[in-house]
């Protein structure tokens, strides 16, 4: 787990038992200025079953993030959000669950279902409240608050 300014990122994977590894954290561009995080780093001696359905939730959120920020992508990035949001909820895990509805409503308002993002904020916002998580919450109501002026005009 990575902890940056706006909250915790999962990231996991499933490798081979035998081999040397390394972990990298860097910024995607390469001109990126330098920011403070914290990374959390579990091994397992073999992988479980909830374990591979985090690592396909991850892949899924990242998934719904990226093609949620574009119009003709968006009801697809709904979809694999609901899909994540399905996964975290069967390993019980109330914090990615509320990140990926989160998601859905960000594609949501891409795709111009207003409505849809309505909802989804809502779920994550109340989850968000519930866990204390407040720069969930604040997010969540990030979503909600254009969601629900365009409802009302």
């Amino acid at each position: 787990m990575l902890f940056r300014s706006w909250g915790w990122e999962s990231v996991s994977c499933e490798v081979p038992a035998d081999g040397a590894y390394q972990v990298r954290i860097r910024a995607l561009n390469a001109d990126a200025a330098p920011a403070p995080c914290t990374a959390l780093l579990e091994t397992r001696p073999a992988a479980t079953a909830d374990d591979r359905k985090r690592v396909r939730a991850e892949r899924l959120l990242m998934e719904t993030k990226l093609e949620g920020r574009v119009a003709a992508t968006a009801e697809s990035a709904m979809a694999k959000g609901e899909q994540a949001a399905a996964l975290w909820r069967e390993i019980g895990d109330a914090y990615w669950e509320a990140s990926a509805r989160s998601e859905i409503a960000g594609a949501a308002l891409t795709g111009g279902k207003n409505d849809r993002a309505q909802q989804a904020a809502a779920e994550a916002l109340a989850s968000k409240r519930r866990l204390g998580d407040r720069i969930g919450e604040a997010l969540a109501l990030n979503r909600l608050s254009p969601a629900h002026v365009d409802r009302k005009s």
